[in-house]
């Protein structure tokens, strides 16, 4: 951080009364005043969306395999050099904007851009995204386009925003067309938190951006941002061949849902039942029905659930950020899930899903401790053989996912005889973002028995790990 950020603290007030924001609305399919560059990544991003997926709206990923999108993702934790993003930490202005960033959107909305506004604490400045009205597309603040090396690096960045929002890579390729993958899915947060993700730029790219947008009504505030190389660590020797086994040796399926919603049980459940499948649910267990929680599972539908022979999970107690708890904190939320699961006659709990997506070697530690095999993550993609048990990739379906979408990721996890771990939440006509039609989830199931697809339980998909 630089330190202009530093002395911040000292002249906030000088800097609020004296930095009066600079705001820009554009509405529906008007031209963005964004950059010309902007608005030819728009028109580009656009016609690309509309041909391999006609009934999909544009807002997600114009990644149309996860084997594509796992290319770009990596788990790798060694770092980390000097930012590569100029005036990362957006303190330094040319005119009335950031200096080296844009404003970027497409689509049917309304979105407005405010800079500055305060960063967190009150320190320093930081650039604001709203939206007031949303049919379709995206809006965001980015940073001029960097040319890199091919290798791996590591986006991080400081925000807060009352809505779901997601991280997006933006990729320029040697003959100039334009690939777009959604990196990470965020939820709502309360005040500025920090977000980071490891991505790889592959051989022939021109230029490379990243994207915190948001695809729905609400604010999203950006204080800082960074982007580094991770250091190329030496691979290990490969491992003695051996023939892989159980899911590996085909390629399957996992069906995961988290937090416990009661449209679970009443919409998803039917289905997987008729279809002769097990499935995993992963229950925050303070968070239910007999506690208050309307549209959320009871104790008895749990234990409804365990006797039709489906996985349980633990999803903590409280779906808390587990990385902001300490470590006795963590210990409460883990094993007290497990207990309560255990007093409900669920003794043999195998799995836990971190809330949020987020853990750190506390964690970790604090879930092998308890004798938990697995750990499932948000990160996006699938598992090989040689994955971390703790660490386990997922694939999560949004409303906005299309039913040829998700088959698509079934066909490439087929392919490669990798575990796809599909992570579903409510199954119902909410429209929230993390929701899915009970008639676009039965086509899904319909497909994976149609096509003879090995269906199994993350605790069964781990045992075929060769860790």
């Amino acid at each position: 951080m630089s330190l202009r950020k530093s002395l911040a603290l000292v002249c906030a007030a000088l800097i609020i009364i004296s930095s009066i924001p600079s705001v820009v609305k554009a509405e529906g399919k008007v031209p963005n005043v964004e950059s010309s560059q902007d608005q030819d990544v728009s028109q580009k991003k656009a016609a690309k969306l509309a041909k391999p997926f006609e009934n999909k709206k544009p807002q997600v990923s114009v990644t149309t395999s996860p084997s594509v999108a796992r290319s770009f993702i990596s788990s790798a934790s060694a770092v980390v050099n000097e930012n590569l993003i100029p005036n990362g930490d957006l303190e330094d202005m040319t005119g009335e904007e950031p200096t080296s960033w844009g404003r970027g959107g497409y689509g049917q909305n309304v979105r407005e851009y405010t800079y500055p506004v305060a960063g967190s604490g009150g320190i320093g400045k930081a650039a604001q995204v709203s939206m007031s009205e949303y049919t379709d597309g995206d809006a965001r603040w980015y940073f001029t386009p960097l040319t890199l090396s091919p290798g791996e690096y590591v986006y991080t960045d400081i925000f807060s925003s009352d809505i779901p929002t997601i991280i997006e890579l933006q990729l320029k390729k040697a003959d100039g067309s334009y690939s777009y993958t959604d990196i990470k899915f965020l939820t709502a947060t309360n005040g500025f938190e920090t977000s980071s993700v490891n991505f790889v730029v592959p051989a022939g790219t021109q230029d490379v951006t990243v994207y915190h947008l948001i695809q729905e009504v609400g604010t999203l505030t950006l204080d800082s941002a960074t982007l580094t190389a991770v250091e190329e660590v030496p691979p290990p020797p490969p491992p003695v061949p051996v023939p892989h086994q159980g899911i590996f040796q085909t390629g399957g399926v996992s069906l995961r849902f988290d937090d416990g919603w009661l449209s679970q049980y009443t919409a998803a459940l039917p289905a997987i039942k008729e279809a002769g499948f097990k499935a995993t649910f992963y229950i925050t267990t303070q968070q239910i029905f007999d506690n208050g929680y309307d549209g959320f599972v009871s104790i008895q539908q749990i234990k409804n659930l365990y006797a039709d022979g489906m996985e349980i999970g633990n999803h903590t107690r409280t779906h808390p950020h587990l990385t902001d708890l300490t470590a006795r904190q963590q210990k409460a939320e883990i094993t007290g899930a497990s207990k309560d699961l255990a007093s409900w006659g669920i003794p043999s709990v195998a799995s836990v899903a971190y809330p949020y997506g987020e853990y750190n070697n506390t964690t970790i530690n604090k879930v092998k401790k308890d004798g938990l095999k697995s750990g499932a993550t948000t990160n996006n993609g699938s598992v090989n053989p040689y994955t971390n048990p703790y660490v386990l990739n997922g694939s999560t379906v949004l409303k906005t996912d299309s039913v040829a979408n998700v088959k698509n990721r079934i066909d490439a996890a087929m392919e490669n005889k990798e575990w796809l771990i599909l992570s579903f939440h409510r199954i119902d006509y909410s429209g929230d973002l993390y929701s899915y039609t009970p008639e676009d989830f039965s086509a899904v199931i319909d497909y994976l028995k149609s096509q003879k697809v090995p269906v199994v339980t993350v605790s069964t998909g781990v045992k075929d790990l060769e860790v």
